[in-house]
């Protein structure tokens, strides 16, 4: 760990959100034992899965760390259709989500001080703050996931039970 102030403060903030079990659940945790059938499964038709938030979640995580690069943005879609529901699919995006949050962590601990304070080549926002806004994005959604294998997993206590009878 480095002995700059703010690197300290987002390389906390980047492990707290996306890799070390505290006050919240990591996103890396939240998916990180997720099956394919848990990862397809809704609680109602126009909520999205755990699929869905981790196809939304992994594009942003790399549009923070081609900004904290330099490098161009790359648009994508905001909600993806998922068209292949397999499992090396999911195995794949669940795979690079956990890949992007150790790259993150990677860029994050490469900036100098006072590099946090003001926007990469070509960016307006300072990456302080892209930092931060990740850092919330992925806490909201890493949370959204949690309650969604809560349900998930009473869902199929209730399946269970039914088929029992």
């Amino acid at each position: 760990m480095s002995n700059q102030p703010l690197q300290t403060t987002f390389e906390h903030i980047h492990r707290a959100v996306h890799t070390e079990d505290g006050w919240i659940h990591p996103l890396s945790d939240a998916i990180k034992e997720v099956g394919v059938e848990e990862a397809r499964w809704k609680p109602a038709q126009d909520v999205a899965s755990i699929w869905d938030v981790t196809a939304h979640t992994t594009p942003y995580l790399y549009d923070v760390v081609r900004a904290l690069r330099g490098e161009d943005k790359q648009e994508h879609e905001d909600w993806h259709s998922i068209t292949d529901d397999s499992e090396a699919a999911w195995v794949r995006l669940r795979n690079e989500l956990l890949s992007v949050i150790e790259l993150l962590g990677e860029e994050i601990a490469k900036i100098k001080e006072a590099d946090f304070l003001v926007p990469p080549h070509g960016r307006k926002t300072p990456r302080w703050e892209m930092i931060a806004d990740i850092a919330v994005h992925d806490a909201y959604h890493a949370g959204q996931i949690m309650k969604l294998r809560q349900l998930y997993l009473v869902n199929q206590a209730s399946v269970r039970e039914v088929a029992s009878v």
